[in-house]
């Protein structure tokens, strides 16, 4: 544990204890912030700036260490690919549009299977077993999905509703499933 006078220094102090900077004054802070500061008080600032970056991209590294991370983050991408292709094909190339969707939802598919692979889980081993246990799972979200928006529904939830929180359970499902199965 860092002892409590490093706690507030500069990001590059926290990894050399040994050098000592003191934190800016409240004026030397306000000269930092004025436009018309000095050079020296500018550096300052940016050597701030750089240390929130280093911060975050530290935290963001940590963070996407998680494989549920990492899969909420390719499940994401998949949707906007997925939207983002359907929009090129159909309404910029003219694509009839189940064509369009289905092509969009390969490319989705495709990607999704890929990122997760590689990237998710970090998974070894037969690509053609992966991709098999994969399109079984989707088969089974495609028949879990209609089941449970139309039994929601039925129930009386408004059918988006429904199909919102079929995709959150499915979501949890799917993550459990593809770590424990599909790619391991």
């Amino acid at each position: 544990m860092r002892p409590r006078a490093y706690s507030r220094l500069p990001c590059a102090v926290h990894h050399r204890p040994d050098v000592h900077t003191p934190a800016l004054s409240p004026t030397l802070r306000q000269e930092a912030l004025d436009p018309l500061a000095s050079d020296q008080n500018r550096r300052s600032v940016r050597s701030r700036g750089s240390c929130v970056v280093s911060r975050l991209t530290t935290t963001v590294g940590r963070v996407s260490r998680h494989s549920g991370v990492r899969f909420l983050v390719v499940g994401g991408l998949s949707v906007a690919i997925d939207a983002g292709s359907l929009f090129v094909l159909h309404g910029v190339l003219g694509l009839w549009l189940p064509l369009a969707t289905a092509m969009a939802f390969l490319i989705a598919f495709g990607v999704n299977f890929g990122l997760n692979r590689i990237w998710t889980f970090q998974a070894t081993g037969a690509a053609g077993m992966h991709l098999l246990r994969y399109v079984s799972l989707v088969a089974a979200n495609l028949g879990m999905t209609v089941v449970l928006v139309q039994g929601l529904t039925w129930l009386g939830l408004p059918y988006l509703i429904s199909k919102l929180c079929t995709t959150a359970v499915l979501a949890v499902v799917n993550y459990v499933v593809s770590k424990k199965w599909v790619f391991k």
